[in-house]
């Protein structure tokens, strides 16, 4: 008749052998198994959300250089708007409209120490 010593010895039958995932799990503890899947979970929970946050910082990078683009689009637009209307040509132009005439400076130049 079996004794309480033959339950302790373990419940496999005799000749079974464990296969490597029951060896393998057999010799980890279950909170240190918990813990490397808690922290797993929570790295990959963490990369994610560095992946979402940096393709919403690129797409407003993007969005900000099409608007600095068309700023300086729009810059020089103006500019070449200016400096085709106070150019050399129509100041001279202006000038001989209202009956002033070219002509060589007179006297000494001023000079300011």
């Amino acid at each position: 008749m079996p004794g309480w010593g033959a339950l302790e010895k373990g419940n496999s039958r005799p000749g079974a052998r464990k296969g490597g995932w029951d060896v393998l799990l057999d010799s980890v503890p279950t909170m240190r198994l918990s813990l490397w899947i808690l922290s797993v979970a929570i790295l990959g929970t963490l990369y994610v959300g560095h992946v979402h946050s940096t393709q919403q910082l690129a797409a407003a990078v993007q969005e900000m250089s099409a608007t600095n683009l068309s700023l300086h689009l729009r810059y020089n637009r103006v500019k070449g708007a200016f400096d085709q209307a106070s150019g050399p040509s129509v100041i001279y132009e202006r000038a001989r409209r209202l009956g002033l005439s070219e002509s060589l400076p007179n006297g000494f130049p001023v000079i300011i120490d």
